[in-house]
């Protein structure tokens, strides 16, 4: 993936963080913002892995998605739920 999509992509899902943050109702907003920012980052990871985006074809894809499970990671600002 090139620096230029990376960017495109990146800058989409800037826009869909943030109006999920606007519209958070929670307690805590800091264990939101990270949970946010860490999901985001691990959908990326694995977009880059598999080599296409959801739902595309391709000669490139290195693997398939399969769904997932949740993990719950234990933070400072509480335990996240990913």
């Amino acid at each position: 993936m090139t620096f230029k999509e990376q960017e495109q992509i990146t800058k989409k899902n800037s826009v869909e963080l943030l109006s999920e943050l606007i519209n958070f109702n929670g307690e805590n907003i800091m264990a939101e913002i990270l949970r946010l920012g860490i999901q985001n980052l691990m959908e990326m990871e694995r977009e880059e892995y598999i080599g296409v985006d959801s739902y595309e074809r391709g000669e490139d894809r290195r693997s398939y998605r399969n769904g997932y499970n949740s993990r719950t990671l234990y933070t400072r600002v509480g335990p996240l739920v990913l």
